[in-house]
């Protein structure tokens, strides 16, 4: 155990750990097979003990795996002979590692099929709550406000609201006083199947003839009031951010939405198809009538999604947008515990997605079965119409492109968020210590970060093992200790992402031939470590939880890996070549125990993930002097999270990095046939860097962070720009970061009569700028329209009430 022992057993007693033990309580109370729908909460058998119980035996499968069995898989397929002893395939191992008929197979299921007091916010297109199918799925998956709904009833009702129900004396609904009326462990719609005030067929409603589903209660419990004092009136299933309402029905049909549930939460063994988390809830938030979104309506939904309860964030999104609204929402998020699983988009491209490119959220894109027959059918296609870049954190096994991904990567967040309950229970983790950076917003501890999550699922190691599993094309002979790097010569054209000369990829290409294909086939260049197009690597789940809660029974100490989370400079940032030196800031902490990290750097976006000092060399080098480098953290100096500068990157030495010529002042390279057609696009001016943080005692853990940025400054810019967009109507400078967009084509007016001409944009927080050619706003701008309701209508709420999330929005 470390100093402190703050990340793993300890004395407990916390209002935290009090709360999660009286949810499990509540479980234990009654867990008992209500037989209304299939298996909830699921686990190996009819009658568990509580929520800590709920697991798989070895080899137990759900009925329902249906498209998800490559998906959640943990072994090859034994026909598929070629790829499964190919060095570059992982083996064949098909999927995640989350459930696996083979019972020798270590899976997450086996760990935790995660707690019904784990809730995911699905902010999407809404909710079908006329279709049976996604009924069948969800509608007892989703998540009832205890705040809004009155206490559920036995009225004694024949039949009952739900077919098959028995409303009498002899049946469950006998647990007067409890919200879990019918005693199954779960607060749900089930528990209003004898109370004669919710109507399965009411007139006002849209769901299926004859089936109970949740809008049926909120027509039955709207009554005009904000029972629980949240900023939302009669909240009761989630909130419609496109229409400012409390149903968020997709009454355009477009279903996304529901599918993006019934990939985390869907129900397991009812005849659907089961989702990643199957024991957690969902809470339905539309921000949208598509996965099209504006940004200012998602922030509103993140700060919804934190003020209430909610563990996960899953949005497989891209808005139309960047806002202030938004970037501060997820900090909120971020701040109090709530991690946001974002997609990468689906455009088969490298360009940047809102909201996945703001910082702290978890990008998933979708790795696939290739198109190859057995046994020549690869299991680490990179899905074709799935996104890439510097920015990816973790590749999902998946179909239907980042959407699937993100659906599967949430419920994969929760399972993780539920070990992390389920150890606290069990005394083998102590809830987050420093609650000056992670603190729910009702005042209790995290369980567990979102950081420490991103580690466990991406990229964090335990005892030496990356968490997740590499994807590794240059791999095989002549060997990933061979790739080409810019070290110790920085050859023309090194920072490319093809090598100097071309040489990773034909290195990559070599080593993977499409299986029987007529003619030479290439690949992306994956290459050992981080990469652009897997990420940290494919996800395994098992490791994520095991990490956690190695035994659900009995439990050893957890082994999370530390944080490591960079602040600044901002992703993607345009730094001035001509500047001496780059202050990196951010934060490491390792839950007490004490830590050494370092701080290093590197010419491209796409280096040799090896450091300089290694053998042979790769590109990261060691920045020096500062808070990261290299040195020992121990006692005071580790026992709370240290949050600011971690070092400082020489800039003159970095320039002396790239290749010879390299002009910092010059354009961006086209897409070309001869650069891969921009796939992904050489950036002759992009540099990276990382931080890395390894525990110090104990079972050796690190944890990581990366950016990449552009030293770079068009010699065509004017003195005085680029300027940031600010919030609240703000200008920052050339070097500031920008939290917002200039949403409007730009146009020219003379508007002060001095015969020159302003420029003139809107943004998307809701101002108009005039800005003169010194970068100077002119007097009595930026001017701005009202605030807009979806927040002006809530400012009750916690995020805003308490000033953690400005309200100043020009009327967006």
């Amino acid at each position: 155990m470390g100093a402190g022992g703050s990340s793993r057993r300890g004395a407990g007693g916390t209002t935290a750990r009090a709360a999660a033990l009286a949810l499990a309580a509540l479980a234990i109370s009654g867990l008992t097979a209500a037989g209304a729908t299939a298996d909830l909460p699921y686990s190996r058998n009819a009658t568990p003990t509580g929520y800590g119980d709920l697991w798989l035996d070895p080899g137990q499968v759900p009925g329902d795996l249906g498209g998800n069995a490559f998906k959640f898989a943990a072994t090859p397929d034994p026909a598929n002979a070629t790829v499964n002893a190919s060095p570059v395939e992982l083996g064949g191992v098909r999927g995640a590692h989350v459930v696996d008929a083979d019972p020798a197979a270590a899976t997450a299921f086996r760990t935790t099929t995660g707690r019904p007091d784990v809730t995911i916010a699905v902010l999407d297109s809404g909710i079908q709550w006329n279709d049976a199918g996604d009924m069948n799925d969800l509608r007892a998956k989703t998540r009832i406000s205890a705040g809004e709904a009155p206490a559920p009833r036995n009225d004694g009702l024949a039949p009952a609201n739900e077919p098959g129900e028995d409303c009498g004396p002899g049946g469950p609904y006998t647990h007067a006083g409890d919200r879990d009326l019918n005693g199954d462990g779960v607060f749900n719609l089930l528990d209003y199947s004898c109370d004669d005030r919710v109507r399965p067929d009411t007139p006002r409603g849209v769901g299926p003839a004859g089936m109970l589903e949740p809008q049926d209660l909120l027509i039955a419990f709207s009554d005009g009031v904000d029972d629980d004092g949240n900023g939302y009136v009669d909240d009761l299933v989630g909130w419609d951010f496109l229409d400012d309402d409390n149903d968020p029905f997709d009454d355009v049909q477009y279903g996304h939405g529901s599918g993006e549930a019934r990939d985390s939460t869907a129900e397991a063994d009812n005849g659907g198809e089961v989702g990643s988390c199957p024991n957690c809830m969902s809470v339905h938030l539309r921000v949208g009538d598509s996965f099209i979104a504006d940004g200012n309506r998602f922030g509103a939904a993140v700060t919804y999604a934190a003020d209430n309860g909610v563990q996960v964030i899953q949005e497989a999104l891209g808005t139309l947008n960047n806002t202030s609204l938004a970037r501060q929402a997820v900090d909120y998020a971020y701040r109090h515990g709530v991690v946001v699983m974002a997609s990468a988009a689906d455009e088969a491209a490298q360009h940047n997605n809102w909201p996945s490119s703001l910082p702290h959220v978890i990008v998933a894109n979708s790795v696939t079965d290739g198109d190859g027959a057995v046994p020549n059918r690869s299991y680490l296609a990179f899905n074709g119409c799935t996104n890439f870049g510097a920015k990816i954190t973790i590749a999902i096994p998946s179909t239907s492109c980042s959407s699937n991904a993100v659906g599967l990567a949430a419920g994969y967040a929760g399972l993780i968020y539920s070990a992390a309950l389920n150890a606290i229970d069990a005394g083998a983790l102590d809830p987050y210590p420093d609650g000056t950076r992670c603190r729910l917003v009702g005042g209790d501890p995290c369980p567990i970060t979102p950081n420490e999550i991103r580690q466990l699922l991406a990229s964090g190691t335990v005892d030496g093992v990356p968490q997740a599993d590499d994807v590794d094309f240059a791999g095989a002979p002549p060997g990933s200790a061979n790739e080409p790097s810019c070290s110790p010569v920085p050859l023309p054209d090194c920072t490319s992402p093809y090598g100097a000369g071309g040489a990773l990829a034909a290195q990559v290409n070599a080593n993977r031939q499409v299986f029987g294909a007529p003619v030479p086939s290439t690949s992306y260049p994956a290459r050992r470590g981080f990469d652009q197009f897997y990420g940290w690597g494919r996800a395994n789940v098992n490791r994520a939880v095991k990490a956690v809660v190695d035994d659900p029974v009995a439990p050893s100490d957890s082994e999370l890996p530390p944080e490591a989370e960079i602040t600044s400079p901002e992703w993607f940032a345009e730094v001035d070549p001509a500047r001496a030196d780059l202050d990196v800031s951010g934060t490491v902490f390792a839950r007490g125990d004490p830590y050494r990290c370092r701080l290093e750097v590197a010419p491209g976006q796409y280096p040799n993930n090896a450091s300089t000092t290694d053998s042979p060399p790769g590109d990261f080098a060691a920045v020096g002097a500062g808070w990261c480098d290299g040195s020992l953290h121990d006692g005071g100096e580790a026992g709370s999270a240290h949050d600011g500068v971690l070092g400082t990157i020489d800039l003159a030495a970095l320039r002396a990095r790239f290749p010879s010529g390299t002009d910092f002042a010059g354009p961006i390279p086209l897409a070309a046939a001869d650069a891969g057609n921009g796939r992904p696009f050489f950036a002759p001016h992009a540099f990276t860097f990382r931080v890395v943080v390894t525990t110090a005692s104990g079972t050796p853990r690190s944890g990581a962070d990366r950016r990449t940025a552009w030293l770079h400054r068009d010699r065509d810019l004017l003195d005085g720009f680029p300027r940031a967009i600010r919030p609240g109507g703000g200008l920052g400078g050339p070097e500031a970061a920008p939290t917002a967009d200039g949403a409007s084509s730009p146009a020219f007016a003379d508007l002060d009569g001095d015969n020159r001409n302003e420029l003139v944009l809107a943004t998307s927080d809701g101002f108009v700028h005039a800005i003169d050619a010194a970068g100077a706003e002119l007097p009595g701008w930026p001017v701005r329209g009202d605030e807009p309701g979806f927040v002006a209508g809530h400012a009750a709420s916690p995020a805003y009430s308490g000033g953690e999330v400005g309200t100043d929005l020009g009327g967006a």
